[in-house]
């Protein structure tokens, strides 16, 4: 059963991103010809990247919520990690990029730029970030979108690099010195290298997990082990054991099957149904998007 008003609320969020990635990039590319911050530029090359992905999450939002099938038993989730692993690579890309354009730049001369405008630009864009995250995480909590999670990291990262930026061309504007107009000319550049690098580990670290996905891996280590410390005591109170765990992640949703040794030749399905009730209730505290089977072993 689809649920069309969780599908319409993250659709409408969906588009609310679109709609200030889309102000982001313009003010950016507007800046960047202004002040000739290399780092701005950068920064709108970025954007622009996750605008487009943003627009495609909009447009195959409505097959991640069709219901599963017995051609696509797992619905149409291997998309929505599809496109979370595709824009972690490019992001990953366009990050790597900025390291070497700014190297390049570094190696040939620098840049000299208003720092001040720049400074005061990117404070206003950290501010406006923040508000934007802020919206975001708050109406995540009700849809628990991993679209929306990956736009969020992508976001905190442009944070990060938009608020260094500004602590660092403030400098100039406080400290003279022959040695601060030496540097000066290479302070774009360094700075958006530094914070490229230092956020680097984000973007792959979203590849690495979308391709866990993909290939139908366990998920992370995190997750397993709270699916079963919440599990074990439930089933070690109705004196189940010998049980195996297989757990899988497609996108949002969580498969997992557990299978146990049967003590004796019959089973009574209204006690499997009330504990596999009970199991998934305690799960979806931490986890919501799941589907939980408990399967005897028979071997």
């Amino acid at each position: 059963m689809v649920d069309k008003r969780k599908l319409k609320k993250e659709k409408n969020t969906l588009k609310f991103l679109v709609l200030i990635n889309f102000i982001f990039v313009a003010l950016e590319l507007i800046m960047s010809i202004i002040t000739g911050s290399q780092a701005i530029l950068m920064d709108a090359i970025f954007d622009s990247s996750e605008l487009i992905m943003t627009i495609i999450s909009v447009r195959i939002l409505p097959l991640v919520y069709k219901p599963i099938s017995e051609n696509r038993p797992y619905g149409y989730s291997q998309v929505e990690t599809l496109l979370i692993m595709i824009k972690g690579f490019m992001m990953s890309v366009v990050t790597i990029g900025i390291i070497t354009n700014g190297i390049s730049l570094m190696l040939s001369g620098g840049n000299s730029i208003d720092h001040s405008m720049v400074a005061v630009f990117e404070v206003f864009s950290t501010m406006l970030i923040v508000f934007t995250v802020v919206i975001l995480d708050s109406v995540n909590k009700k849809v628990n979108s991993p679209m929306i999670s990956t736009e969020v990291k992508g976001l905190k990262i442009d944070a990060v690099i938009s608020l260094g930026l500004g602590f660092a061309f403030l400098l100039p504007v406080f400290l003279n010195g022959p040695i601060v107009k030496n540097i000066m000319p290479y302070l774009d550049q360094a700075v958006s290298v530094v914070l490229a690098m230092f956020m680097l580990p984000v973007p792959l670290k979203t590849v690495k997990s979308a391709l866990r996905d993909i290939f139908l891996f366990a998920p992370e280590e995190d997750i397993v082990e709270y699916i079963k410390t919440v599990s074990e005591p439930i089933l070690e109170d109705n004196h189940i054991d010998g049980v195996v765990y297989d757990i899988v992640k497609t996108g949002r949703k969580v498969w997992i099957s557990i299978y146990f040794k049967p003590k004796q030749n019959y089973i009574s399905i209204e006690n499997m149904k009330k504990l596999q009730g009970e199991i998934k209730d305690k799960i979806e505290d931490k986890i919501p998007d799941i589907y939980i089977e408990l399967i005897p072993d028979i071997n």
